[in-house]
């Protein structure tokens, strides 16, 4: 709504103070057209049509501007139009425009926004394997140097693989770090906040660790992913040692641990996980099962996220737990 038709607005209300009413009302005099519009506001609140019942409604009455057709030729013939900025200051908009384009931005704002937080987290996801499959080209690179990709102990956290590979120099410590952190988890928005840092401790800084720096340290080395284990053989238990293929997976997103719900990865809205297989390739896995099997990713088949009970039980473990594992609720409870 313009000015004018405020002024026009608070005048028909009465809300004018002494001195703007007595202007208004000097220009009401001297402006037939002005007069008109309030005459013609005045109908449309007595019929209790509102603000939509305007001069559309009776188009003959609108008086057209005197010398329109005169202004206008003389315009072209000088090679320019005068520009509305420059003639009112800025453009005018009634209150009908404005809640049309309010309505208008509402609505593309529902079909844009989705769409570019759409993009966004499948930027995030192809960095994530990105990710995953750098990390992939480090295993590959210790397995060809020691036989076997870094093994973890019954009693060693998932976590120590990073560690493995820092020791060997597959990795700048720093370059290892940022390849350690999914961009859709928890913790990159924490590292980003300066709540949090990766760290890939020596084994000197484990054993000087107290118990709770120990802790903290477990949970934080592998960063956002979770690293396969080994199974119990009988009663011997047997560290993986890289033997796989394409559906032997190394590598994952983390699962998110908390008693009472599915145990699944919440990096990328909870539709699947990154998962990095034996033979060096990332593909996005929509459940926590593994690709055209029965088995679980994170879980034994006990249900347990602990060591596999064969070869064929495959388990990935969060970096701060071992292979005797975390007792879990059974699935579907």
């Amino acid at each position: 709504m313009c000015d004018e038709d405020e002024q026009l607005v608070r005048y028909y209300f009465g809300e004018l103070s002494d001195a703007e009413k007595a202007a208004f009302e000097q220009r009401l005099v001297d402006e037939p057209d002005l007069a008109e519009r309030l005459e013609t506001f005045s109908r449309c609140v007595d019929a209790h049509q509102g603000a939509e019942c305007c001069e559309e409604s009776e188009p003959e009455k609108v008086p057209v501007p005197r010398r329109l057709a005169d202004r206008t030729a003389h315009a072209i013939l000088a090679g320019h139009l005068e520009r509305a900025g420059e003639c009112v200051g800025r453009k005018r908009y009634n209150l009908v425009e404005v809640v049309a384009i309010g309505v208008a931005a509402t609505f593309l704002g529902g079909l844009i926004l989705p769409a570019i937080e759409a993009s966004r987290e499948s930027s995030r996801r192809d960095q994530c394997a990105f990710n995953l499959a750098t990390l992939g080209q480090g295993l590959q690179s210790y397995s060809q140097d020691h036989g076997h990709i870094p093994q973890i102990g019954l009693t060693q956290n998932a976590g120590l693989f990073t560690l493995m590979l820092a020791e060997g120099r597959y990795f700048d410590r720093e370059e290892l770090q940022r390849s350690l952190v999914c961009p859709s988890s928890n913790l990159s928005q924490m590292i980003a906040d300066g709540e949090l840092k990766v760290i890939i401790p020596t084994r000197e800084h484990l054993e000087a660790a107290n118990a709770e720096q120990l802790l903290e340290l477990q949970r934080l080395m592998a960063g956002s992913y979770a690293y396969r284990i080994g199974y119990f053989q009988g009663r011997s238990f047997i560290p993986f040692g890289g033997k796989g293929g394409c559906r032997s997976a190394i590598l994952a997103d983390t699962p998110t641990l908390a008693s009472g719900t599915e145990v699944v990865s919440r990096h990328h809205g909870k539709c699947g996980q990154n998962v990095l297989f034996g033979d060096g390739h990332v593909a996005f896995v929509s459940s926590c099962w593994a690709p055209d099997d029965v088995d679980h990713l994170y879980l034994n088949d006990d249900n347990q996220l602990a060591a596999g009970h064969d070869e064929y039980d495959i388990v990935l473990l969060p970096g701060d737990v071992t292979p005797l594992g975390v007792q879990l609720f059974e699935l579907g409870e």
